[in-house]
C-alpha cells in the first residue's frame, strides 16, 4: 500500500519541455511543465513531445482543457502503472505495509520506469492515430522505424541487436525493484558432513 502523496509525488518527477511546443494553438498548465528531477518526457525520446502528442490525439480533445487533462490522467495512470509493476507484482511486497517513505525516498528509481512507460505509449499512439494530417502522415511513413523504436530489432537467428523502448521500459523496472526488494542468497545443498 502507498499514499496518494507518494503517488502525486512521482508525477511531479517528470515534467514535458515547451522549448518544442510553440506552434500549439493552446496554453499548457504550468504544473505539467514542472519537473522535480530536472528530466523531461522529451528526453526518453527526441518524438514524444507536446507537438507531436497534440497531433496525435483524437480532435474531441484538441481543447485546452481536455488536452491538459488528457495529460495529467496520461502520467497519472503511468505512475500507477509503474507503481504496479515494481511494487505490487513484486513477490515481496506485503499488502499491509505502506510503502511510501520508501517511495518517497528512493523516488528517482521511479524517473526511468516512468519516463519510459510514458514515451511507449506516445510511440504507440503515434503509430495508432486516426488523425488525417501532415505529421501523421510523416508518421505512417515512418512505422517500421517507430516498432523499431518500440520493439528493439533482432538479427537473423533471433539475437537482439537493438534495445528498444520496451526493453529500456524494462530494465528500469527490474533495476528499481532490485533496489527497493533485493533478492536475499539462498543456499540450498546438502549437508557435507
Amino acid at each position: 500500500m502507498y499514499s496518494e502523496a507518494s503517488i502525486d509525488t512521482l508525477i511531479k518527477r517528470i515534467g514535458w519541455s515547451d522549448v518544442l511546443s510553440s506552434g500549439l494553438p493552446i496554453v499548457i498548465d504550468s504544473d505539467l511543465k514542472e519537473s522535480e528531477s530536472g528530466r523531461t518526457f522529451e528526453s526518453f525520446h527526441p518524438l514524444v513531445n507536446l507537438e507531436n502528442v497534440f497531433q496525435s490525439v483524437s480532435e474531441k480533445i484538441m481543447e485546452e482543457e481536455k488536452f491538459n487533462t488528457f495529460l495529467k490522467e496520461l502520467a497519472k495512470n503511468n505512475v500507477l502503472s509503474v507503481l504496479n509493476k515494481i511494487m505490487n507484482q513484486n513477490e515481496d511486497y506485503i499488502d499491509s505495509f505502506d510503502y511510501t517513505q520508501t517511495i518517497v525516498t528512493k523516488k528517482h528509481l521511479f524517473d526511468e520506469a516512468i519516463g519510459y512507460s510514458v514515451a511507449c505509449q506516445m510511440v504507440e499512439l503515434f503509430l495508432s492515430t486516426n488523425r488525417k494530417n501532415f505529421i501523421e502522415r510523416n508518421a505512417k511513413d515512418s512505422v517500421m522505424r517507430l516498432k523499431i523504436d518500440l520493439e528493439g530489432a533482432k538479427n537473423e537467428r533471433g539475437h537482439k541487436i537493438a534495445y528498444g523502448l520496451k526493453d529500456h521500459l524494462r530494465f528500469s523496472i527490474n533495476n528499481a525493484t532490485d533496489i527497493i526488494f533485493p533478492k536475499r542468497p539462498v543456499v540450498d545443498s546438502k549437508p557435507v558432513w
